[in-house]
């Protein structure tokens, strides 16, 4: 690590940690004036991310998407430098080239790493029913929540996904284009998951309709279309039953925007002949 921040000129002793939860895996350090960003990991979940990302990154790179360039990282995951990137402006500008990354994903030839799982929202089989628990005192319907993860579920694991695809991992670049991170979940999913899961986080309705045309105008049939609901169901189902279910990661603001949003995933759903 010693050479790679010397040849990068990072001063770490000026550099100073980015905002993070009190339980975070990875301390993410930023020096003045300088390009690139040092991450490194204080568990073995944050080195697992790590090794994630770096293959996720070489992946993409490969597959012609745009992500940040690694300049350096340790082969057991203990850090990484890599090329810094900014928040973009969540415009209409912004969907259509976040559309042609997701496309791009999608389109790739070359198969996905096997990466390994660091997902916390997969609960132990032992806490289900607690969480069950929590999801019905939230208001959410137990039911509609199986049934949006089993309609999902029946679905066609077919093409490559990014796997968290929205807008605080599609960044923006030194050049200004848009720059795709987080890639620790990089693997095959149905088709339209990482669109629509950007879908389900943009603020303004005219942004979503854009994606919702642009993907059901890509549709070649009935049986298109109604997987393009079932996914953008689960998308919001989802981020309210995390969000419910989980202490330790719930997000009062990402609650409140998923639960706006869930009557329009279900009348979408609806339109489109979802199961």
């Amino acid at each position: 690590m010693r050479r790679v921040v010397t040849d990068h000129a990072f001063d770490i002793d000026a550099a100073v940690p980015l905002a993070s939860g009190p339980t975070a895996s990875i301390i993410r350090l930023r020096a003045p004036g300088s390009g690139v960003l040092l991450e490194v990991a204080v568990t073995e979940e944050g080195r697992r991310q790590i090794r994630n990302e770096v293959a996720g990154r070489d992946w993409a790179g490969s597959a012609g998407v745009r992500t940040p360039a690694v300049l350096g990282h340790h082969p057991l995951g203990a850090w990484m430098m890599g090329e810094c990137a900014a928040p973009a402006v969540v415009d209409i500008a912004y969907v259509e080239a976040v559309l042609e990354q997701a496309e791009r994903i999608g389109r790739a030839a070359v198969p996905p790493p096997n990466s390994e799982d660091t997902r916390s929202w997969r609960s132990p089989r032992t806490r289900r029913a607690a969480r069950a628990a929590l999801v019905a005192a939230g208001g959410l319907s137990v039911s509609l929540f199986v049934r949006s993860r089993l309609a999902y579920q029946a679905l066609a694991f077919d093409v490559p996904v990014h796997g968290d695809f929205y807008d605080l991992n599609v960044l923006r670049a030194a050049d200004g284009h848009p720059t795709v991170v987080d890639w620790e979940y990089v693997a095959r999913g149905p088709r339209f998951s990482d669109a629509l899961r950007m879908w389900s986080c943009l603020p303004d309705p005219h942004l979503r309709d854009r994606v919702v045309g642009h993907l059901l105008g890509e549709c070649r049939s009935a049986q298109e279309r109604a997987q393009a609901g079932v996914v953008a169901r689960w998308m919001v189902v989802r981020q309210i039953g995390e969000n419910l279910s989980s202490l330790r990661h719930r997000s009062a603001e990402n609650l409140a925007h998923a639960r706006s949003l869930l009557p329009e995933a279900l009348d979408l759903a609806a339109r489109v002949g979802a199961p």
